[in-house]
Parts: structure tokens; sequence; C-alpha cells
């Protein structure tokens, strides 16, 4: 096997790890702390293309640059980084992992980070953001649908929630969830994307589709 051959393989087990781990929130964290160091590089080999959807939707509709951002599902901060280079400046990390937020820490983009569960009672105060990111974490195996409750919770009234979801996970629970908020009149819906793959270098059920969202709390 070439380098390159063992290299790919390696990163399709990192894969199934997380989208393995059954809901168990201790083990997928101790996966994401021993695949944080080469996490960035990995997901630049499986073609990621949730950052480059997510920076566009956040310049369409977060206009102010100070806006505070909660980067819900931070990991490495590819995402932070990139909203950094756009200009918004008081984004806050949260992730469940801590070797993931040690990444991001180096960044120097955060203004806090938090190691937080997204299954569970967030550590923020009510309508303490004016947007929220959820990149690649609203999918199986990770946040639960519960996680949207949450995420509406610490955003303020007209404040953005930008988040991608699967599509397995949207038949799985998401997609209820989402209209039950809208019904509750919680949130409206802004936008949405075409449907995408947002790893196209992974395989099997990890290749899988994703579409990605734009709400206002209400």
């Amino acid at each position: 096997m070439s380098k390159n051959e063992n290299a790919d393989r390696e990163r399709q087990e990192w894969l199934a790890k997380v989208y393995e781990a059954g809901g168990d929130t201790r083990l997928l964290a101790e996966h994401y702390d021993a695949w944080a160091a080469r996490y960035d590089d990995d997901m630049v080999h499986l073609g990621y293309t949730n950052p480059a959807l997510t920076v566009g939707l956040a310049g369409r509709f977060i206009q102010e640059p100070a806006a505070r951002l909660l980067d819900a599902g931070a990991g490495t901060g590819i995402i932070g980084r990139l909203l950094s280079l756009l200009g918004y400046e008081n984004i806050v990390a949260m992730d469940l992992s801590q070797g993931m937020l040690d990444r991001a820490r180096e960044l120097g983009v955060y203004r806090e980070l938090h190691s937080m569960d997204m299954g569970k009672r967030l550590g923020f105060e009510d309508d303490c953001f004016d947007g929220c990111t959820a990149i690649g974490v609203l999918t199986v195996g990770h946040a639960p649908p519960a996680a949207l409750d949450e995420l509406v919770r610490v955003v303020r009234p007209g404040g953005v929630l930008i988040f991608s979801v699967t599509d397995k996970a949207f038949e799985s629970g998401f997609g209820a969830k989402m209209q039950a908020l809208a019904d509750a009149g919680r949130w409206q819906h802004v936008a949405e994307s075409k449907p995408y793959i947002p790893l196209p270098g992974a395989m099997g059920e990890r290749g899988h589709g994703s579409r990605m969202f734009v709400y206002r709390v209400a």
C-alpha cells in the first residue's frame, strides 16, 4: 500500500470512529481528541465543503462585524478562522472535545472557548448571542435534535442560526424538530442551500448528503 493510500485509509477509519460512536459522548470526545492534530489536513483531503457555504451565508445574513457569534461544535476552528478573516471579531467557540479546542485556541480568533456537550443544557445565559453557526455537528451520532432548543435559547430574538443537517439526521428527528420550533413560533425559516455532499472523499454512508439552513429566532 502506498503512502497516499495508507493516509486515505486512515482518514476513512477516523470518520468511521466518530460516526459510529453511537451517541456515546465520552467515546466521541476521545476520538476527536485523538484526531485533532491531523483533522484539518484530513478535512482538506476529503474535500470538506461546509466552510465555504457557511461563510457565504454568514456574509449574507449577519451584517454586523461586531456581532457576538457562537461557533457551536467549533472543532479545530475551521469556521471561526474563516469568519475572522471576513471581519467578525467577537466569536465564541464551544465543542465537546478539549483536544479540538486546544487546536482552535492556537488560531487566536476566539474571544472565549468552552468545552460543552450539545446534548445537554449549555452553560450560557438566554439571548446572549447575536448569531450562531453549528456546522458538521448536527448529524447521526453527534448532537441530538434537542440541541436546537438550546441554540435557539442562547441566541437573541432577531438573531440568526446557520447550521448544516445531514439528510439521514434530518429524516431521523431533526426535520421534525425544526418544524416543531417553527410551529411553536420559536424561529422562522430564512434560507436553505440545495442538497450537497459535505465530504466528497468519504466512502459509503459517510459520504452522505446534507443541506445548510438559515433560521431567525423569534
